[in-house]
Formats: C-alpha cells, structure tokens, sequence
C-alpha cells in the first residue's frame, strides 16, 4: 500500500507542475496575442497612411503588407495552438497513476488447523447384577489369566494413528456365570480416549467357566504399541 501512496503523491505533485505550466503557457499566449494585436494596429495604421498618402506613387505598395500581416496573425495563433495543445496533452497523459500489481500468495503456516477431538463412543448400558450361584466350581484363575492373556493381545489392534501407546491396565468383573458384567480401563493413558475405549470391548468380550460365588474382579495389564 506504501507504493501506491507515493505513485499518487507524484501523479498529484506533477498534475501541480503541469497546471502551473498551463496557466503559464496560456499568460505567455496572452501576451503573444496582446503583441500581434499591437502590430496588427501598427499595420493597419501604415496601410491608412499609405493609402491617404499623396506621395505613395505605386499602389501595389498598400497590398504587399496584407500578406504580411496575414503572415503574423497566423503564426501567433500557431504558436499559441501549440503551446496550449502541448501543455494538455501532457496534463491528461500524467493524470492518472500508474497501476499498481499486488501479488497476494496464500500463507498456508498460517491456516489455523481443526483441532483433534477424540471420538469416545457411548459406555454400554449397565446390565442387571447376575445372582450369586453357590452351586458350581470354584473359580478357575489359571482359566482366566489365559483367557485375558488372549484379551490383551487381541487389544493390540486397537492401536490408532496419534492415539496414545505404551501400558496400561483394564479392570475386570466377570460373573459366577462367566461372562464379564464390566470392564474399564484405568488410569493413564488410555482412560477417555477411543483406544481406552476399543480396549475395554476387547475385554468385554471375554468368557470363562463358571462358577460358584460373589462376582469377581480382576485386573490385567495391557500393551498397545
């Protein structure tokens, strides 16, 4: 913007000059035309005298100074053509400012980026607790370390580009049925986040024998690299 403001200052500081040199040129025609006007005078009052002239023995005389003051006349309105016309020209051909190209290249650094919002889906609908069963085996823990054994490594699939990696641990509660009537993730750093999320169905999923008692509740590590 700077480089336009100082092409219409010059445009209006040389619409100045030029005006100025009008007004000049055409006081200069003025006076061109005040001095042809005089000698025009000059000459008519010698053609009169002439021609009242008894002396003036050749009438061709009083003829010869028409083409002479022809001749003035006409040079002081070329002259003042020519300066008036020049001054215009220049005048209307500094008028207008030159154009000014602004090349605007988009800032792509710039461009603010959508922020990551991480898609955590609905936890399940609660489930009603499963009546304790005194009837049945005891509960099997070698049976149910090997089935989280498969759980956690099935949770490696869960892994997602800029989602959080390393361990963690997953909470656990099966029934007396076998079936697992919750599991959480806790703590850092899956908790809330969609791969905490994808852990915890994995984990849902899990069956073992079952057996008689009160629910139990288990933890397990888990890696997601």
């Amino acid at each position: 913007m700077s480089i336009y403001r100082d092409d219409v200052q010059a445009a209006q500081e040389r619409i100045r000059a030029l005006e100025e040199e009008l007004a000049k040129a055409r006081s200069e025609c003025e006076a061109a035309e005040a001095r042809s006007d005089e000698r025009v005078r000059q000459i008519q009052k010698e053609i009169e005298w002439l021609r009242a002239s008894k002396s003036a023995a050749d009438p061709g005389q009083t003829s010869s100074a028409l083409p002479l003051l022809i001749g003035i006349v006409g040079a002081a309105v070329i002259v003042c053509a020519t300066i008036v016309g020049g001054a215009l020209l220049m005048l209307r051909t500094s008028s207008a400012p030159p154009p000014v190209v602004v090349t605007v290249t988009p800032d792509t650094a710039s461009a603010p980026r959508e922020p990551y919002v991480p898609i955590v889906p609905a936890p399940p609908a609660p489930t009603e607790p499963e009546p304790v069963s005194d009837a049945g085996p005891a509960f099997d823990r070698g049976a149910t370390l090997a089935a989280l054994s498969e759980a956690s490594k099935a949770s490696a699939a869960c892994k997602q580009p800029g989602g959080p990696s390393g361990a963690g641990r997953v909470q656990v509660t099966f029934a007396p049925s076998g079936r697992v009537t919750s599991a959480s993730v806790v703590g850092p750093p899956f908790a809330g986040t969609p791969v905490g999320a994808c852990i915890a169905q994995t984990f849902r999923k899990v069956t073992i024998p079952a057996f008689a008692g009160a629910p139990v509740t288990v933890h397990k590590s888990v890696v997601v690299e």
